[in-house]
């Protein structure tokens, strides 16, 4: 039995939610040296603890005795605290309708019981490699000091990671562009404060419709902002693209003397499922030219590329 060995410091914090003891004893034995390990025997816990420690990873059994495992991940992905901490999903089940659902619900992955040691190790290196990638894009300095969100370059190495991360798993991922509708025209009426606070709750609106901890969302510049999906198909970024839509006709930005203003988007989505050798800057040229097409087809709406 092989232990994952690691050279990293902080360790990665992994905690275990599981009633299980002959598989919380499995991967304390092959997790301890690597990384912080702790266990929980229920959901009620797990969700404090999370919150409490805020732990890098989270091992969740989908059958606790207290809390169903669909509810208790959207728990985690409504608390604030938790909801961008990587979850694994562990169940009996190999039932596929309950695969989507936990990746629906913002899982960033699902393995069935009983599991391979190796392949178990290999899972979480994965997700210990892109939350030790992520801590040194935020050690870089690179965020947008108007929205508190990664700037243009943080997109860009962000991309550079989930690109290379999509070839070798040969999994998609999505792109969407958002850019307000009649920008300038708030701004000439209302003022540049008033256009700073349109860009900064836009981001806000971007960022709470995310899902997983892998999502991402940057300012590109102006008041156009990106999401990167990695791991998601047309479907889901479409998804994702509703939502974000619906969520901006439905805010209101109070104003000086009364006034509330109702701003709309447009958003271009393009997915890949890149090989080597592929390009991302045609990925992102893609999604852009998608992003003018919503636009010249009536705007408040997104447009896929072809």
């Amino acid at each position: 039995m092989s232990i994952e060995k690691n050279t990293e410091n902080p360790k990665i914090k992994i905690l275990i939610a599981d009633d299980e003891k002959i598989y919380t004893g499995i991967l304390e034995y092959i997790l301890s040296t690597a990384y912080d390990v702790s266990v929980v025997e229920n959901g009620e816990a797990a969700l404090f603890v999370a919150s409490e420690t805020l732990p890098d990873i989270v091992i969740l059994d989908m059958n606790l005795p207290d809390i169903q495992g669909f509810a208790l991940l959207e728990q985690f992905k409504e608390n604030d605290l938790t909801k961008e901490i990587p979850l694994i999903c562990m169940t009996m089940s190999n039932n596929v309708k309950d695969e989507e659902k936990a990746f629906a619900l913002g899982a960033a992955d699902y393995v069935t019981k009983p599991f391979v040691n190796s392949i178990m190790l290999a899972r979480i290196r994965t997700q210990a490699q892109s939350v030790r990638q992520i801590r040194a894009l935020q050690r870089a300095g690179i965020n947008d000091s108007l929205t508190n969100l990664p700037n243009r370059r943080g997109f860009d190495e962000r991309l550079a990671v989930e690109w290379e991360r999509a070839v070798r798993e040969g999994t998609p991922i999505s792109l969407l562009f958002m850019d307000m509708d009649d920008f300038k025209a708030y701004n000439d009426a209302y003022g540049h404060t008033f256009g700073d606070l349109l860009i900064q709750t836009a981001g806000r609106i971007y960022k709470a419709a995310l899902q997983r901890a892998t999502d991402f969302v940057a300012r590109w510049g102006g008041d156009e902002f990106a999401v990167l999906l990695p791991g998601t198909d047309s479907n889901g970024a479409c998804e994702i693209a509703s939502k974000i839509l619906h969520n901006m006709r439905n805010s209101r930005i109070s104003w000086i003397d009364g006034v509330e203003v109702c701003a709309t988007v447009s958003i271009g989505v393009n997915t890949a499922f890149p090989s080597r050798g592929d390009a991302p800057a045609a990925f992102v040229d893609a999604a852009d030219r998608a992003l003018y097409a919503a636009k010249e087809r009536g705007r408040d709406g997104f447009w896929c590329a072809l």
